[in-house]
């Protein structure tokens, strides 16, 4: 006999015992539509409203900055599709990095079928894009930077602070730039700001942090402007439309304040295992 042991949290995770129970009346019933007035869609609403406070806390961001998706891979086409199609007047050329996830590298090629200039910037020896790199690739033309936090595959930190200083900087000269980063390996395992980063745009993903699959976040700050890829009904502000999956995102909620609560031990047991 033999015990199978997993080693794959980064592909994703077991969901928590707490983010079970927590999800399980909205399977059951709570089961109301989140968009309907009566009493089951208001105490679907009021749930999604809890989950999207918690959401946010994680990160530092507003609630109503927060918009629910299902998974890391639909924020990531809803931040940089999403972006570049609500403010294509003001340039086609993004920056990116050569070791993005799939989720980001194959909407970047995509959009350069349809004329945008893509710049795969390089990384070093250490897996870290250089900043000075970033800064001389900027050009009158460039709309967006999309940089991510953390690597799904070696596991490297990007300096996502030196670069939202390299966008603010260049916005309060007068351009018109945003910066986005994946964040789906980063949430939840390091602290991770979005004042501090200074980012427009954040992809999260609930599956990496002990939460079902099938729910993620894009953070959106007050302000950036971004065209829908899911028509439907009015949910999320107008940003995604359909249904809101209640149960999930409850989960998501709860994970995140897990998560949030665990934060310092957990960087201390990843760092343990590192050594």
């Amino acid at each position: 006999m033999f015990r199978r042991i997993y080693l794959d949290n980064s592909a994703t995770t077991p969901v928590d015992r707490e983010v079970l129970d927590a999800m399980i009346p909205f399977l059951t019933e709570k089961f109301g539509n989140a968009s309907s007035i009566h009493f089951f869609g208001q105490e679907a609403r009021a749930a999604v409203d809890k989950a999207r406070h918690q959401v946010a806390e994680i990160i530092n961001a507003r609630p109503a900055e927060i918009v629910f998706t299902s998974g890391g891979t639909e924020a990531n086409n809803l931040a940089i599709r999403g972006l570049i199609e609500a403010n294509e007047k003001y340039g086609k050329h993004i920056i990116t990095s050569a070791i993005e996830h799939s989720a980001v590298r194959n909407v970047c090629e995509d959009l350069e079928k349809r004329g945008f200039e893509v710049t795969y910037l390089p990384v070093g020896e250490d897996g870290i894009v250089k900043i000075e790199d970033v800064k001389n690739t900027i050009r009158e033309d460039t709309i967006l930077i999309s940089i991510m936090t953390a690597n799904n595959e070696i596991g490297t930190i990007q300096a996502v602070e030196e670069i939202g200083k390299t966008v603010r900087a260049e916005r309060e000269n007068g351009k018109k730039i945003w910066f986005h980063t994946d964040a789906v390996q980063a949430v939840g395992k390091i602290p991770v700001d979005v004042e501090e980063i200074g980012c427009d745009l954040l992809s999260m993903s609930a599956h990496k942090l002990y939460a079902p699959k099938g729910v993620g976040a894009l953070y959106v700050r007050r302000g950036v402007r971004l065209h829908a890829q899911n028509f439907g009904g009015h949910q999320e502000r107008e940003r995604r439309g359909g249904t809101e999956s209640v149960p999930h995102i409850v989960a998501f909620g709860k994970a995140c304040e897990l998560a949030q609560k665990n934060l310092s031990e957990t960087a201390r047991h990843l760092k343990n295992l590192r050594l």
